[in-house]
């Protein structure tokens, strides 16, 4: 069983270039780079300059820009990883969800409930729920109330306390740089619950670190109108192929319909439920802060059997294989260039074509074979770094057992397994 279903391929934009503005303002959606980009697979990285590429995006934005809501998840009372993240993320976590280390939660309204902690060395996820300790309700109607599913201002509301030699290596190390970031999605249960997820990606090592989460004023709008479903969102991509015309996508026919119809104040979004709406921003307070120890096992994986593979990375064919690291939500491939030399690698870059993109097939034991299509985000020195992420049919980020792969084959090389 093939899984070609890759979120990660339709990207709406670079996300290194995102205007703010433009996620809320009805200039968000270019019906232009919807088509180039969906049915090209052009990939998300256009600068030339590899070292100014910080921004490591997580998959709650990366599912937004594609315009999918996956993060409607209801936490359960079990507290198994699948009752909880089970619509967020495909698979089983090996090791399962952790309850997480030294939670510490301050808030003079709000009662948190953490359900729980998931992730690996570079990726991690909670989940909690929210209450008011007088038991009062947020809203008079939930449905009519929805917390911005991409809100950008949360990426310096979720941090991550770094160890001494995590913060050296990032002052030292390109890779480090400004590569990391963090997101809180609410959304509301009922009209006295909402629920929380948390995600936060970075390049370092987290395990054993403290994440801290300070919200106080989190993005929160009304809905004035549908204009299409999600239902009919999902319908369309569902039957997508290479004679598509994108230019049809539900989302930019209702927008072209009602550009110029927007009152003062209101706004094209993506609702709690993934209907595209016309909506305006209103006050709203969640103040509170919370820290936990990230306490959960490392399932990483070294598949040293790739080491020293030839293999090609954009225009340049003599790439050789210094690792590939598998871990829960993916696999990171770093390979070096032909030369150590700083102007020879730039001569070498300087050929490259934005279009080129890279292509990984990983196998399980059970026959199913995940793939993804990315562009080279980090670099330093002479060693050019790939991170490829899954997704399910469904549109869920795949969970993966490092220890259940049987075979990976990048751009057409097999660098791991026969």
């Amino acid at each position: 069983m093939k899984k070609t279903r890759n979120i990660f391929n339709y990207m709406l934009n670079d996300p290194e270039n995102i205007d703010e503005k433009t996620i809320y303002e009805n200039t968000g959606v270019n019906a232009d780079n919807v088509k180039e980009i969906v049915m090209n697979q052009i990939h998300e990285g256009k600068s030339a300059d590899k070292k100014n590429r910080k921004k490591k995006v997580t998959f709650t934005l990366i599912a937004v820009a594609a315009a999918v809501a996956v993060l409607g998840t209801t936490a359960a009372a079990t507290g198994s990883f699948n009752s909880v993240f089970g619509e967020l993320l495909a698979g089983e976590m090996k090791g399962g969800m952790y309850a997480g280390g030294n939670v510490q939660v301050q808030s003079d309204d709000l009662d948190i409930n953490f359900k729980g902690i998931a992730g690996d060395k570079h990726e991690v996820y909670g989940m909690m729920t929210i209450t008011k300790k007088d038991g009062s309700a947020f809203v008079e109607n939930a449905d009519e109330y929805f917390f911005a599913p991409y809100d950008l201002t949360s990426w310096d509301k979720v941090e991550c306390i770094l160890s001494p030699m995590n913060q050296l290596i990032g002052k030292l190390w390109y890779f480090g740089q400004e590569c990391s970031n963090g997101d809180i999605t609410y959304r509301f249960e009922d009209e006295k619950t909402i629920n929380a997820v948390i995600s936060y990606g970075t390049e370092y090592n987290i395990i054993g670190e403290t994440l801290t989460i300070n919200e106080n004023t989190p993005g929160f709008y009304r809905t004035d109108e549908v204009l299409c479903t999600d239902e009919e969102i999902g319908e369309f991509f569902a039957h997508m192929d290479e004679n598509t015309d994108m230019l049809q996508t539900p989302v930019l026919v209702a927008q072209r319909e009602r550009e110029g119809t927007l009152k003062d104040g209101q706004v094209f979004m993506f609702d709690g439920h993934g209907n595209f709406v016309i909506a305006r921003e209103y006050p709203f307070t969640l103040d509170y802060n919370l820290s936990v120890k990230l306490n959960y096992k490392d399932t990483t994986k070294y598949l040293d059997e790739a080491k020293g593979r030839t293999v090609s990375y954009n225009t340049c064919n003599e790439m050789t294989v210094t690792e590939l690291e598998a871990h829960a939500f993916g696999l990171k491939l770093d390979m070096a260039y032909p030369t150590d030399d700083r102007n020879k690698i730039n001569i070498i870059q300087n050929k490259f074509d934005d279009n080129i993109i890279n292509h990984v097939e990983m196998t399980m034991q059970d026959g199913t074979v995940y793939t993804a299509n990315e562009g080279g985000f980090y670099q330093s020195s002479n060693i050019q770094r790939i991170n490829f992420a899954f997704s399910s049919d469904d549109w869920k980020k795949v969970v993966i057992d490092p220890d259940k792969i049987t075979k990976v084959v990048y751009n057409g090389i097999t660098i791991y397994g026969e």
